[in-house]
């Protein structure tokens, strides 16, 4: 059984937009979270460290949005090549994934981005800092709250690194499409990984500092 261009086409459009809808849902999902975990621990008694949790949240949302995203960009390849295959063909068609739709189109994506980026950096700190009213010095789990602390503290930037890493896998299936560099903003995603990443520990070096 011959499966035709149009086929495979619309099967990788539908896989495409289900990815879309689960990318979107991560990001939902930690904003709700993030917000019900510091709202409860601002606002209940003996909750405070609770709020330590949104650093794994903001991990867990990240990695499930990133990798729908880097399939979202391998899915836009193979139906770019298969346009292009239709084309050779003598099929007429109209390339969403041509260099004049989709240049602009993941442009806008990286407004993503930088939203997604500043939430978890500013949810993430909040946590952090919220969390530290938990460890009472009288605790008997005062070092395991300590330990679950400093993880969730690496947990902030790492979540800003893997946004930047999957913004450069889409660069390269950018540049595999049409030939040419992909550097859209590369200096604006850059500088919010490694804000994040300075901000984080200034935090725990300051925080470190005032405590002894």
């Amino acid at each position: 059984m011959f499966v035709d261009l149009n086929q495979r086409y619309g099967g990788a459009t539908q896989e495409t937009v289900a990815r879309i809808q689960n990318r979107d849902l991560a990001v939902q999902g930690f904003v709700v979270l993030a917000g019900s975990l510091l709202t409860l621990a601002l606002t209940k008694e003996g909750y405070a460290f609770l709020a330590v949790s949104v650093g794994y949240v903001a991990v867990a949302a990240v990695l499930l949005s990133c990798h729908h995203d880097i399939v979202i960009g391998l899915l836009g390849l193979y139906q770019d090549t298969l346009c292009k295959v239709g084309a050779e063909e003598g099929t007429e068609n109209i390339n969403w994934f041509a260099n004049r739709y989709y240049h602009r189109t993941l442009k806008a994506r990286h407004l993503r981005d930088w939203y997604f980026g500043v939430m978890i950096l500013g949810a993430g700190i909040l946590g952090l800092w919220i969390s530290l009213d938990g460890i009472k010095k009288d605790d008997p789990y005062k070092v395991a709250k300590y330990v679950i602390w400093c993880v969730s503290a690496c947990c902030v930037p790492a979540a800003e690194w893997y946004i930047w890493y999957a913004y450069r896998q889409r660069a390269k299936l950018h540049e595999e499409m049409h030939r040419h560099h992909e550097n859209l903003d590369q200096k604006y995603v850059n500088t919010i990984v490694l804000c994040g990443t300075a901000l984080t520990v200034g935090f725990i070096a300051g925080w470190t500092l005032g405590r002894h």
